[in-house]
């Protein structure tokens, strides 16, 4: 599982690693509904989301404006999609949501990583695989491992690399009245390699070679079979990590 991530905060950065265009539409949205939101009391946000109870904080956090650019589940934070045969950045939440759900998947259920050897067997991703799938930009990502008895904070992120990337599904909810409406996602992962599991931890985000890139992005024009094969196509960098203190 990898709980946390580190985002990217320049739009132009994002923009020239991956030969993308900013989807204002997407991100005039984005704000749109996100000034619905603050308008609105937690018994209205409550009722509108479907929630089991009232919300105690902000619950519309757009990553790289957090000071540390940390991305928590419930985050939002630029993705990178294909419309058109044309690379975009949207801004998507850090947890699925699925497409006309009532009520929010309940906090006990990972639904914002995706493991590799279940994204055919659980309904959750069989249902956007080959069909809605996205990249996620990040340098590190963040895990709770145990040492010396006890649970600390561990940053890992592959070296050599500025910019890392993780393919992705995504869904697209909205509420009944129309008002509020969002895309959001879940990382794959798979088995780590041997520093990272060595460091106590049994996940690692997927890091796609660079030129399956456009395969994972356009998904409706392959066979699910020959996408699974290039989830196996990876990037193969050694990771560092270091304790957050």
């Amino acid at each position: 599982m990898c709980y946390s991530l580190r985002t990217v905060t320049s739009m132009q950065t994002l923009a020239s690693a991956f030969d993308a265009v900013v989807d204002d539409k997407a991100f005039a949205k984005f704000a749109q509904t996100r000034k619905h939101l603050e308008a609105l009391s937690p018994e209205q946000i409550k009722m509108q989301l479907g929630l089991k109870r009232l919300p105690a904080k902000p619950i519309w956090h757009w990553a790289p404006d957090e000071e540390d650019q940390r991305v928590y589940p419930g985050y939002f934070l630029p993705a990178i999609i294909s419309e058109a045969g044309e690379r975009k950045i949207a801004p998507m939440r850090y947890r699925v949501r699925p497409e006309g759900s009532a009520e929010e998947i309940p906090s006990k259920f990972n639904v914002f990583n995706c493991r590799d050897d279940a994204i055919t067997q659980r309904q959750t991703w069989r249902k956007l695989f080959g069909r809605r799938h996205a990249l996620v930009p990040f340098t590190h990502f963040y895990e709770w491992v145990a040492a010396g008895g006890q649970k600390q904070q561990v940053a890992f992120y592959p070296k050599g690399f500025e910019l890392s990337w993780a393919p992705a599904l995504f869904d697209e909810w909205q509420s009944p009245d129309g008002a509020i409406s969002f895309r959001s996602l879940a990382i794959i992962t798979r088995e780590p390699p041997p520093e990272i599991l060595a460091a106590g931890h049994d996940r690692c985000p997927i890091l796609l070679e660079q030129s399956k890139i456009d395969v994972w992005l356009n998904p409706e024009s392959h066979t699910q079979g020959y996408l699974l094969d290039c989830l196996q196509e990876i990037e193969r960098p050694v990771y560092g990590c270091e304790l957050v203190l």
